[in-house]
């Protein structure tokens, strides 16, 4: 969870403060703060904690007609009419049924079922009031809500960003021998009781479907008002559990160690380092595998909000080597996760099966304009989750470092269907071009590989019949690029930076001269994955009202050719009434 000095967020600190005044006495220590028993599937179960800030629960009759949704909420309500059928949701990215999310928090792989919490506001469409929100997936893609796994106890607190791990061995001792070893979750996070925060516990014994909070919280304290955002893994070299926590306006990541994930004791401080900006956040630290080597590398991620080089939010990221207590770049000079604007506070999954390799995501808006964009009941998307591996470059042709490769895991679930197959050859000083209609329910897999020292461009227009509105991206001069600028007209924000770019280098083959660009559209959103995976970009766009991409046309500048595919992706939100109504209507059946 943010705390930036962005006027709207002033005022929502001002109206949490006020809120936390006058009350009085101690929250119970071990409350359980969402249901008593785990959801059924399909089911959206009614809340019980006495403490929770989620909106009231449904009726009886109403979660037993629910029962027969193949959608459930994210808030523990009924789901609205029309959710998850609105013209600019995305299909395979992960977006909350109504409310605000923001961080993804406590990821972790257990029974076959990826959890995603997520940092959630259940009552309104800015932040503020923060609970963790839960979704789990068997795939990564396909999503389904449940209700609020961890909320406040009193108007005014927050629960912030933290990690969650599958405690199997109950070094905690929080489990008796009942609670199968997968089941044992014990969830860290950060406790906002203004005007301080601390670090807390609470546990699971269903698989993180509802918690318990510890009696002994908190478990870290610094008497501090900006000390948040724990990642907790398992060290195997050392058998301790390991936290990597920020003092956030100290510029300083601190390390920790515990037997039991009560007792913990610091280890080391990184920092100050890199791009400093406002402040740290969401630190993860990492164990990444080296491609075509049997070599690791450590990778501490952070997230600069404000002040990244575009503005607003970014992630830095530095490659070195942890040995249990202390955290040793290769070198001070940060490298960034993602050059478009819109990729924030990403961390990794626990616990994940070896060869699935290191899984993450991340938020995909931008502090600077996120309480505003406009999405109506819902705000915020999760990025793409992506497959984490480190690569060896030469970023200029002469020094050789490592960068953090990311590419989106499979989509073998979401049944592509090739949708256009086709190659541009062009000349010195001629242009070449061709276009395909994009049919299907508004997702796309795309791959356009160039050879040749020129360029190529390619444009995304929306499905009216002008086709005004359009998204932009392409390579020149070892450089790729992306332009939203004409997808402003239905909404306009001062700090939606319409034009980015990256240096393109090096090649997938650095004898040949070209790039490859893989774009993943969504409705809404566009993810380009650069020469496989080097230089990641996830963009934002808003058409009109009613208004989704349609039309590709894609354009070979000079001596060069091009070769481009598309595929069509279906899944996702594919969600029905309790009436029967279809609320998430197909255009252009394929």
């Amino acid at each position: 969870m943010k705390t930036v000095t962005l006027p709207i967020l002033a005022t929502l600190l001002s109206s949490l403060a006020q809120q936390a005044a006058g009350q009085s006495g101690a929250a119970s220590a071990a409350v359980l703060t969402t249901l008593q028993s785990r959801p059924a599937s399909g089911q959206v179960s009614a809340s019980a904690s006495k403490a929770s800030s989620v909106m009231p629960a449904e009726s009886s009759s109403s979660a037993a007609s629910s029962a027969d949704c193949r959608c459930t909420s994210s808030n523990d309500q009924p789901l609205q009419e029309g959710a998850y059928g609105e013209y600019n949701r995305p299909r395979i990215h992960f977006s909350p049924s109504a409310g605000f999310m923001n961080d993804p928090n406590g990821l972790f792989y257990s029974n076959g079922t990826y959890r995603l919490y997520f940092q959630y506001n259940p009552t309104d469409t800015v932040a503020g009031n923060q609970h963790w929100g839960l979704a789990t997936s068997t795939d990564l893609l396909n999503w389904k809500n449940h209700p609020p796994a961890i909320a406040p106890e009193r108007k005014g607190d927050g629960i912030f960003s933290g990690s969650a791990v599958v405690d199997a061995n109950n070094t905690s001792g929080f489990f008796d021998d009942n609670v199968p070893a997968q089941d044992r979750i014990v969830a860290i996070y950060t406790l906002f009781s203004n005007p301080g925060q601390a670090q807390d516990i609470a546990y699971s014994s269903d698989g993180g479907y509802t918690f318990t909070k510890y009696a002994g919280n908190p478990v870290i304290t610094l008497n501090q008002t900006e000390f948040r955002d724990p990642k907790v893994f398992w060290h195997k070299p050392t058998s301790r559990w390991i936290m990597a926590v920020v003092l956030a306006q100290q510029y300083e990541m601190l390390i920790y160690s515990s037997a039991d994930l009560k007792t913990w004791r610091e280890e080391s401080r990184f920092g100050p380092a890199g791009l400093l900006g406002y402040q740290y956040e969401v630190p993860d630290l990492v164990e990444v595998p080296v491609e075509n080597s049997t070599e690791t590398k450590w990778v501490l991620i952070l997230s600069i909000n404000p002040g990244a080089p575009l503005g607003g939010s970014t992630m830095p990221y530095f490659i070195g080597e942890f040995n249990g207590t202390t955290f040793v770049p290769d070198d001070y000079a940060y490298q960034v996760a993602d050059w478009g604007k819109d990729f924030y506070a990403g961390v990794t999954w626990s616990n994940t099966p070896a060869e699935e390799g290191v899984l993450g995501i991340a938020w995909a808006s931008n502090w600077q304009y996120t309480n505003s964009v406009p999405t109506g009941q819902w705000r915020s998307i999760q990025s793409l989750p992506r497959k984490f591996t480190i690569r060896k470059t030469k970023p200029n042709g002469q020094v050789e470092r490592y960068a953090l490769v990311a590419n989106p895991t499979s989509f073998e679930t979401l049944n592509p269907k090739q949708i256009y197959n086709g190659q541009l050859t062009s000349t010195a000083g001629n242009r070449s071009s061709d276009e395909f209609m994009l049919k299907g329910d508004g997702a796309f897999d795309m791959t356009f590989t160039s050879s040749g020292p020129g360029g190529f461009l390619v444009e995304i227009f929306s499905d009216d019949i002008a086709g005004y509105e359009s998204i932009r991206f392409g390579y020149a001069d070892s450089t790729a690029w992306v332009d939203r600028s004409n997808c402003q007209k239905h909404w306009y924000n001062q700090f939606f930076t319409d034009k980015m770019s990256v240096q393109a280098v090096p090649a997938p083959d650095p004898s040949v001269p070209g790039t490859k660009i893989r774009a993943v559209l969504d409705r809404s959103v566009l993810e380009l994955f650069v020469n496989d995976g080097l230089h990641n970009a996830v963009v934002l766009f808003y058409m009109s009202e009613n208004r989704i991409p349609g039309r590709v046309r894609f354009v070979a500048d000079g001596n060069v050719t091009v070769t481009a595919t598309a595929d069509a992706l279906t899944g996702g939100w594919n969600c029905t009434s309790c009436t029967g109504k279809t609320l998430l209507s197909k255009r252009d059946e394929l």
